[in-house]
């Protein structure tokens, strides 16, 4: 026989397409999710603990603070939840009660250390936001009594005098252990989720805001600082060793406060302070001005 044989190379499919975080966020009238059963790679940073120990449940958000839930019932895929990593997931769209996730079947961490995105301060908890990483501010218990400690987690009722909020407290938290917050009003900071009333659609209830620390209750006066707030910045963070302070706003005292809300550091403001000696993990700074102060979170790599 006289001819040419040409040999092509085999057609790959790739089964675990990369999509972005924002594609996937689309949902219908009913509240589910377009993407639902649609197999991606997705990438993110971390934020906050694994609600899951028996497997994984935790969040990763993009640099817009679009986030999406990553699940695996009992397999944690040799992954310890760390804050600040960033991680590329491939896996399955689902979703619970309304809230979408992906089900993962395997994953990878890209890089540590990263920065998180400041988080969006809310009046109302919606679709638009969910999973992304949220403050209420201002906000008062409306009944103290709900903060029981006990079952899987529980509930608080939050409220600004105008918007109430749910706020949920989870097992596996610090603060489930302890004791309600001191103060009167506070800033508080977490992740966005859902639990519909329903299993099934439609999804149109149950957002609530789950903190990831204890420390992401934040006591502040009715009348909150918006001046130190506003002056407020701290770098490098992450931080290895000297964190600098900047603010204009003149604060009188620098204090320190780990994730279960001990304090481990008070003296007079400074614009440095050395964190070399400090353990890895999240820190509060608190500058104080008379009666006023305002918080940052610290990531110690």
């Amino acid at each position: 026989m006289v001819g040419t044989v040409t040999v092509k190379s085999p057609v790959v499919v790739d089964l675990y397409p990369l999509r972005t975080i924002a594609q996937l966020k689309g949902v219908n009238a009913d509240g589910v999710a377009d993407s639902l059963g649609v197999k991606c790679t997705i990438k993110g940073v971390v934020y906050g603990i694994n609600f899951r120990p028996a497997g994984l449940q935790f969040t990763i958000i993009d640099a817009q603070n679009k986030g999406l839930g990553v699940f695996n019932s009992n397999n944690n895929l040799g992954y310890t939840v760390k804050e600040g990593d960033e991680v590329q997931v491939k896996g399955t769209v689902a979703q619970f009660r309304g809230l979408s996730q992906l089900t993962a079947d395997s994953l990878k961490v890209l890089s540590t250390g990263n920065t998180l995105v400041t988080p969006k301060v809310l009046t109302n908890l919606s679709e638009n936001d969910e999973s992304s990483y949220v403050q209420i501010k201002n906000v008062s218990f409306a009944d103290p009594t709900q903060w029981t400690g006990t079952g899987s987690g529980f509930n608080m009722t939050m409220t600004d005098g105008t918007n109430n909020f749910t706020v949920r407290v989870a097992n596996v938290t610090d603060a489930y252990a302890l004791s309600l917050p001191s103060g009167t009003t506070f800033n508080v900071t977490g992740i966005l989720t859902q639990f519909a009333a329903t299993t099934s659609a439609p999804f149109a209830d149950g957002y609530q805001l789950q903190p990831n620390y204890y420390t992401d209750f934040v006591a502040t006066s009715a009348s909150k600082d918006l001046e130190l707030d506003a002056a407020l910045s701290v770098s490098p963070n992450p931080v290895s060793n000297v964190l600098t302070i900047s603010t204009s706003a003149q604060p009188e005292i620098l204090e320190v406060y780990n994730t279960i809300g001990q304090l481990i550091n008070k003296a007079p403001f400074t614009n440095t302070i050395d964190f070399s000696n400090f353990n890895g993990g999240i820190y509060i700074i608190k500058v104080i001005k008379g009666e006023k102060s305002s918080s940052l979170k610290i990531v110690k790599m």
